[in-house]
């Protein structure tokens, strides 16, 4: 009996050794209790706690919560080392990231290996071939623009939300490239589709990441609970999102030309026909659907929050709105819209869109890395499995890099002599290192060709009496989301 006391004594205290060797080993931070860790504040955005974190412990801290062990990555030059480090590669194996890769190593964003390394490369590959960051693209989405500016006139004069055409656009672009298909911008199952889009957003960074630092906990939960919590949704949403996905498959099969590839899919499906003897993991079905759900909701929401941030921005600084416009009209006749070959003379422009970028930072938490063997950061020992995650709110708003860091200043991306200067250091809303959004000069092509449009045709201007805010959605912990505004769009003559 006194010998299995002390041996039970004495494997708890190897055990606490390890512990403290551990925590002296990893970067300072935050531990908190046994089993719970040191908790988020339910009423405060993560990236909020993160500042505060921040101050109190450094640029590279660990904070615990539950089981999940993270190593936080304030700072522009620790990023992009760790975010390009070969063994900081792998993706944590949270719960809400789980259910939308079908709980399987599956997709773009979420996968890890030859899966994640050999979809990369053919997805860039043949959106590349398609048009993808090159002006063979601009006609699709210079149509998609001029049709935008269309519907928006539907609605001037009058105070009104952004209209939800804004979001139906910018996914047409994303149906073209992939799927060879278009919606009207006012289609009743388009407008669907995209708020089942929307919807995962948000219940994305609700009460489901509960289960991604406690997975302990979901054997034990009761159905009920779940649906309480809103995982339940969240579930539903990914499974009616990845139905829209089969869907589009089955009728790419039923008509395909191994000949003629029209699209990402075709594309796609004829790679999975010369792969099969082969036995891919990487070509099935199923890795297609996972990956073309992760490019529909990264690619098409995040555009579209950051161009109605653009709109708020235009409301609250009317002064640049008109510099803007003077620019706009000093180069582009009236009697087209702006194109590619335009942006080297719109330079006021194009550092606005990129201020707009800095001074939200839409995604201030960028997607979480996991170390796959033990690493190095900054002198300090990072243990295998631990999430890194890199903030680049604090990046964007580093006084040492910025020269107004909390001020919508575009002249931060204009260099002496007034052109535009895009590359900066600590400037990175798309990530950075080896898993760099794949999408990012899409998206910039979108956002310049949209934001010139609407800016070209319409004056933005906030309803009588209305005083608008900029600061976030307090409902959304994640993404950076405007609150809901109205604004009053009057046709430029």
């Amino acid at each position: 009996m006194i010998s299995a006391a002390l041996l039970a004594t004495l494997l708890l205290g190897l055990w606490l050794a390890a512990r403290v060797r551990k925590r002296f080993s990893m970067p300072p931070g935050e531990w908190g209790w046994p089993i719970l860790g040191h908790l988020p504040p339910s009423d405060e955005p993560m990236d909020e706690t993160i500042k505060k974190l921040r101050k109190k412990h450094g640029d590279v801290f660990t904070w615990k919560i539950g089981t999940a062990t993270f190593v936080v990555l304030c700072d522009f030059d620790t990023i992009k080392k760790v975010y390009n480090h070969p063994d900081a590669q792998g993706r944590p194996s949270f719960y809400s990231l789980l259910i939308f890769s079908c709980y399987k190593n599956l997709g773009l964003a979420n996968s890890v290996g030859e899966i994640w390394h050999g979809g990369r490369r053919f997805t860039i590959r043949h959106l590349r071939d398609m048009g993808m960051g090159r002006s063979s693209l601009e006609s699709r989405i210079a149509l998609e623009a001029h049709n935008l500016v269309e519907n928006f006139k539907k609605v001037t004069d009058v105070a009104t939300e952004v209209p939800r055409s804004l979001s139906i656009a910018i996914l047409n672009i994303i149906w073209e490239l992939c799927a060879g298909k278009r919606h009207d911008l006012d289609d009743e199952k388009a407008l669907e589709f995209q708020q089942v889009v929307v919807d995962i957003f948000h219940d994305f960074q609700g009460n489901v990441v509960i289960f991604d630092t406690f997975p302990f906990l979901l054997p034990i939960t009761p159905r009920f609970v779940m649906e309480k919590l809103g995982v339940t949704k969240y579930m539903e949403d990914c499974d009616i999102l990845m139905s829209h996905m089969k869907k589009c498959i089955k009728e790419h099969k039923e008509s395909l030309d191994v000949n003629n590839p029209r699209d990402y899919i075709d594309a796609f499906l004829i790679e999975m026909q010369l792969e099969k003897n082969a036995g891919s993991a990487i070509f099935t079905e199923e890795n297609l659907m996972v990956s073309l759900g992760d490019i529909f909701t990264a690619a098409s929401e995040i555009t579209s929050i950051t161009l109605r941030w653009l709109i708020l921005y235009m409301i609250k600084h009317p002064e640049i709105q008109r510099k803007i416009q003077a620019e706009i009209d000093s180069v582009v006749p009236r009697d087209r819209l702006p194109g590619l070959d335009d942006r080297p003379s719109l330079s006021y422009l194009e550092a606005t869109l990129y201020e707009v970028e800095r001074l939200v930072s839409v995604v201030p938490l960028l997607v979480p890395h996991c170390a796959t063997q033990d690493i190095e950061v900054n002198g300090f020992h990072v243990p295998k499995g631990t999430v890194l995650m890199g903030h680049a709110g604090s990046c964007h708003g580093d006084p040492q890099v910025w020269q107004r860091p909390d001020e919508f200043y575009p002249p931060h991306f204009l260099d002496e002599n007034g052109k535009f200067c895009p590359k900066k250091n600590g400037f990175i809303p798309f990530s950075i290192g080896r898993r760099v959004c794949p999408g990012e000069n899409l998206a910039r092509q979108t956002m310049f060709l949209f934001g010139s449009a609407l800016l070209q045709t319409f004056m933005f201007e906030a309803p009588e009496g209305e005083v608008l805010s900029t600061q976030r959605d307090p409902a959304e912990r994640m993404i950076i989301i405007p609150k809901p505004f109205r604004v009053i769009m009057r046709q430029r003559s």
